[in-house]
């Protein structure tokens, strides 16, 4: 169960920041969590098999976005975990359960333009597709191989 005062202290309220507006508001508001192992544990329930997470800095109330990923074939608390480069207390996450597959791959790939692409992300690549699939996103000719 989750204690209240610890819950209050390890959230913020902050402002997205979107870098490639179409999909999210520039500069909505949205809850973010801090991103450190036993809290993950905590806020992310096991049964959540398939999802997205974003990872990133809260900077003058902005939450910026530095690494998007999904789970698919793995749980999502544990696929979260698997970024020991970001569990400290600089970094912030916030999450969304997925019903299927294909909606948490088309998600990071939405997630994955809106926030800047390489440009701004440390995700070096587009998100895999699964073969045949075409990326989502007005504009992008990625196609799963």
């Amino acid at each position: 169960m989750i204690n209240l005062p610890d819950y209050m202290e390890r959230v913020k309220s902050a402002k997205l920041r979107v870098i490639n507006e179409g999909y999210y508001t520039d500069g909505a508001k949205i809850v973010v969590h801090n991103f450190e192992k036993n809290w993950v544990k905590q806020i992310v329930a096991e049964d959540i098999k398939k999802g997205n997470y974003r990872i990133g800095v809260v900077v003058d109330g902005s939450f910026n976005v530095c690494y998007i990923g999904r789970a698919t074939d793995q749980k999502l608390q544990d696929r979260l975990l698997q970024h020991p480069e970001y569990l400290d207390d600089v970094y912030y996450f916030d999450f969304n359960s997925a019903k299927t597959d294909d909606e948490a791959i088309k998600q990071e790939c939405i997630d994955y333009h809106s926030f800047g692409e390489k440009d701004w992300l440390d995700n070096e690549y587009h998100p895999s597709l699964p073969e045949g699939d075409e990326c989502p996103w007005d504009g992008c000719e990625h196609v799963g191989e």
